[in-house]
């Protein structure tokens, strides 16, 4: 085809194609040759999306129409095209509606006449793969025309699942999401994807996700017949787990947030918890756990969380999981409308009383509200390692101590606890250790804090204890407060009321250090409970250390670290071998032996060694009868002991029970008449908490029991008896040992 002026005569003229249709998630290629001869002007390759419109004959005002344009001012030298140019346009259609373009090839445009001529040659459309529109690079005479292109207007980059890739040029369903991350435990089990809701589109493609029942859509669309979406599909047809993870999202420092997404849950085994919610920071370090949110009848339902950022401003990531490595199950879930929205009106008060009855993740300093419920005594510390560093950990029963976090109120209904008075977070959480036994338990803090030489810091944290230790007992135990990566530390800490304890540094080399919260104990006597809040941390000047350092040194409420330099303990030591002095060396050394050998052997001949006389063992020997009944008796009184220490232990935790029914039954009633009978959210955690408790010490009431009935057989009997005959054997043998130098001190003596 060919458009061309007189000479010496400019003109705008043209011709329009008509439509070109793509389909939905179509790739296709529209490509066409061209060339000009021309003294004024241009020529042009327009290609303009037509209008969408809805199933009502609408035009749907909000999705704006694409164009774009390929402009031709000359011929190229090109042999194998007849000095043609090659032109083309790469469309990726959109995921939600079918779609046409009009093609327009002019000579000149409105706004610029042109004088000459243009010939257009071989147009061809072809459809292609993902990969070959991704591969391709742009040019002046190579276009893109995306009509997925991705945002994150919502906080997170294709929030509602409308941006797509697919794997061949056909289109089959489930398309992947681009921008989320897919991970699963057997690829052979699970489909993943994104699927389209429109009735006519579901029921077209359905056979290839094997999901017969169209799952809808959340509110705010028409019915499926009318409307068209998209949404993220898990389906797990066996026993595995899968999850998709979102791009990252970042965080103001001091700012609300509320992420929010609609979900609908089909468990389709006796598992119903199927899905687990994950906040985590660009390392993949879990800062936020939701676990087994059950289904929703059917139904969609929304997913809110709050934010509080405080001083965070790392990078997150959410995770939405059907099942997780540790719970493989079959269902499906659906998701759609992932948001994370600033609140920017959100004042301090109106959110403390939102995080009251909410989902919320709350960066405080220490990081004790990041936590997870997983049905122990206490909520588990996401970002702490918890460490029995001495004591023992059965595989049944429980250990001899434990840590985590507890809340406010369970603190408050089990130890008759509260939060430290300058704790003013809206989520009041406690980082709690508690020992049963002779143990050391501690919580080091994942998260490193770094030290610059030449500053000065302050450390605060505030410490409660509960022991029943008698007031005159002597030893060392309790609280400690310290960071881990340097040698000093708050310890033997007992403090019945809320106690402030201040930590200043001096940093006199660049230093890592970790938080390091832990409680001692010594024996049963020392057992007991310790609550750690309002940790703070902030640099300070050189003056406030010293000044302070001056007033308050030496006072148990504060350390002074005065300098981070490594440890110099270990001196270099340079070699000194000389090859000559040790031939000097060695006949020395022989001559000094010989000498001490003569020595020796001149005095054994003066010293008279005694000969021990043989004891003639009668039938019965009566010194020997009353020691083995001694040891027997002896023996009796430690096992007795033992089995007394271990009975209060058992009475121990047989008040404690009595204390946790006690308690359960009283919060019980108060939870009825509160709740007009309904079981709550918050009474069915603080039910499993106390049952898990419970548990715990019945199963540690067994385990003693059963040392007990061990030390009351003939057996141990037998072997503590061994144990002393052992012991005075030794005792004995030491005696004789002194009694004989003793002898030949005194022999010596009177010779001289």
């Amino acid at each position: 085809m060919v458009l061309y002026t007189e000479e010496d005569v400019t003109s705008y003229f043209g011709l329009e194609s008509a439509d070109i249709n793509v389909a939905m998630s179509d790739v296709i290629k529209l490509s066409l040759n061209a060339k000009a001869s021309l003294k004024s002007g241009s020529a042009y390759i327009t290609l303009t999306q037509n209008d969408i419109l809805n199933a009502d004959n609408e035009v749907i005002e909000e999705i704006e129409t694409k164009t774009e344009t390929i402009e031709i001012s000359s011929k190229e030298n090109n042999k194998f095209l007849n000095d043609y140019i090659s032109c083309s346009f790469y469309i990726k259609g959109s995921s939600l509606y079918n779609t046409s373009f009009k093609l327009k090839l002019t000579l000149g445009s409105d706004e610029q006449e042109a004088e000459g001529v243009v010939a257009f040659d071989n147009i061809t459309i072809e459809y292609l793969s993902e990969s070959n529109y991704t591969s391709v690079s742009t040019g002046t005479y190579v276009k893109k025309v995306n009509l997925q292109s991705s945002t994150n207007t919502f906080g997170i980059t294709n929030s509602t699942f409308n941006t797509t890739e697919k794997a061949e040029s056909a289109l089959t369903y489930p398309l992947t999401p681009t921008s989320w991350a897919h991970n699963t435990g057997d690829e052979d089990s699970v489909y993943f994807g994104v699927i389209n809701t429109n009735t006519t589109v579901f029921n077209a493609h359905k056979s290839e996700f094997k999901i017969s029942a169209n799952p809808g859509n959340p509110e705010g669309f028409l019915s499926t017949d009318k409307d068209t979406n998209n949404i993220l599909m898990m389906y797990n047809f066996r026993d595995t787990y899968q999850s998709a993870t979102s791009s990252s999202f970042d965080l103001d420092t001091n700012s609300y947030y509320k992420l929010s997404f609609a979900y609908k849950l089909l468990p389709t085994s006796s598992i119903k918890n199927i899905l687990f919610v994950y906040i985590t920071d660009s390392d993949g370090n879990i800062l936020y756990a939701d676990e087994g949110i059950s289904g929703t009848n059917g139904n969609w339902k929304n997913y809110e969380l709050y934010i509080s950022s405080n001083s965070y401003s790392n990078s997150l990531k959410l995770i939405l999981s059907l099942g997780n490595e540790d719970n493989n199950l079959t269902g499906q879930a659906f998701f759609d409308n992932v948001t994370v929205v600033k609140q920017e009106n959100l004042t301090k008060e109106e959110y403390d009383a939102i995080a009251v009855d909410n989902k919320v993740l709350d960066f405080e300093e220490g990081n004790f509200n990041l936590v997870k419920d997983e049905g122990n005594d206490f909520l588990t510390a996401l970002r702490y390692n918890g460490s029995l560093e001495e004591g023992t950990m059965p595989e049944y029963g429980i250990a001899d101590a434990s840590g985590g976090i507890i809340d406010e109120q369970t603190a408050e209904e089990v130890f008759d606890v509260q939060c430290s008075p300058e704790n003013e977070n809206a989520l009041k959480y406690m980082m709690v250790i508690k020992t049963f036994n002779k143990a050391t338990y501690s919580m080091t803090a994942m998260d490193d804090i770094s030290l610059t030489a030449g500053t000065y810091y302050r450390f605060t944290i505030y410490i409660k204890t509960i022991t029943q230790t008698p007031e005159d007992y002597e030893g060392e135990f309790g609280a400690e407060f310290g960071l881990s990566g340097l040698k000093e530390k708050i310890e033997n800490v007992l403090a019945s009321d809320w106690t402030k304890y201040y930590i200043y540094v001096n940093c006199t080399e660049d230093a890592t250090v970790n938080l390091r919260f832990a409680f001692k104990s010594l024996d049963m006597q020392t057992t007991g409970t310790v609550f750690f809040d309002n940790y703070e941390y902030t640099t300070i000047e050189a003056d406030d250390f010293n000044v302070t350092r001056l007033n308050f040194e030496g006072e148990k409420t504060y350390l002074f670290i005065g300098d981070t330099n490594a440890d110099t303990d270990e001196e270099e030591t340079t070699s000194s071998f000389n090859a000559t002095a040790l031939w000097y060396a060695i006949p020395t050394a022989i001559l000094a032996v010989s000498l001490i050998l003569a020595i020796v052997a001149y005095l054994m001949k003066k010293v008279k060694i005694k000969k021990w006389e043989k004891r003639r063992i009668n039938q019965y020997d009566r010194e020997r009868t009353v020691h083995r009944d001694v040891i027997r008796a002896e023996a009796e009184t430690r096992r007795n002991a033992q089995v007394k220490e271990l009975n209060e232990q058992i009475k121990h935790c047989e008040e404690e029970i009595a204390k946790i029914d006690d308690i359960r039954s009283k919060r019980q009633g108060t939870r009825r008449s509160e709740n007009l009978g309904k079981i709550t959210r918050s009474a069915e955690r603080e039910f499993k908490q106390f049952a898990k408790r419970r548990t715990a010490i019945e199963n540690r009431i067994i385990m003693l029991n059963k040392q007990i009935d061990n030390m009351n057989t003939a057996e141990y009997l037998l072997s503590v008896q061994h144990k002393i005959a052992v012991e005075k054997a030794r005792a004995e043998r030491e005696a004789r040992e002194k009694s004989f130098i003793k002898q030949k001190k005194e022999k010596t003596s009177k010779k001289k």
